[in-house]
């Protein structure tokens, strides 16, 4: 079976999450599972991470360790040698259609159509997609903003780029330069891909598509 040019083999083969093994240590897991769960609205919400996080992972949730500083205006989290993590909630600065999903767990999942959308909306922006890993490898997509800031949905979270990289190991595969991305709109073979081999293979598909035309002109 084919769907948008990916057979189901090349599929899970590319983009299936896994094998759970964690290449990461508990600390920066803690840490990040934490601005996760604090960046939910509902409380309910962040009781049933809390509780999965303990029994699933061994991790414990401490919302504590973040507190809002009104000098600089970032939320900080506390290390126990005395640094600080600082981040943003983007619910707090995005606007978009889909805003209301960013303090709930309706985030979760939409990765690379979301940092689509923030990357085409930021100017001189990259969309960033390749494999984070936390509990397993998995793909995933954010945006780097002008300032090397790093926003990602999934999480309601804008964070400085090298504190986001320590926290997830995020290793990119391929970058799009936001001012690239109107290419999906005018270009009707690449409107019509899946989204992840765009994402991820966006140099490769367009050098060959103008190969192509090129051959194309010559004939």
């Amino acid at each position: 079976m084919y769907d948008k040019g990916l057979n189901n083999n090349t599929d899970k083969m590319l983009f299936e999450s896994g094998p759970y093994v964690s290449k990461n240590n508990k600390e920066n897991k803690t840490i990040f599972y934490t601005i996760d769960t604090y960046n939910l609205k509902n409380v309910f919400a962040r009781a049933k991470n809390i509780v999965l996080f303990r029994v699933f992972t061994g991790i414990k949730i401490d919302l504590k360790r973040i507190k809002y500083n009104p000098d600089n205006k970032r939320y900080e989290y506390s290390l126990d040698n005395g640094s600080k993590i600082k981040f943003l909630r983007l619910s707090e600065y995005a606007k978009c259609d889909n805003l209301a999903e960013l303090d709930t767990k309706k985030r979760y999942g939409h990765c690379h159509s979301r940092s689509l959308g923030v990357a085409y909306g930021c100017k001189n922006s990259k969309l960033l997609s390749g494999i984070a890993n936390l509990s397993y490898d998995f793909c995933h997509s954010v945006v780097e903003l002008e300032n090397g800031d790093i926003i990602d949905w999934t999480r309601n979270l804008i964070m400085k780029k090298e504190d986001y990289i320590k926290l997830t190991h995020l290793r990119t595969i391929q970058s799009i330069d936001s001012n690239d991305l109107n290419e999906l709109i005018e270009n009707e073979t690449l409107r019509g891909m899946d989204l992840r081999a765009y994402l991820y293979f966006r140099d490769e598909i367009v050098a060959d598509l103008d190969k192509h035309q090129l051959l194309k002109k010559l004939n």
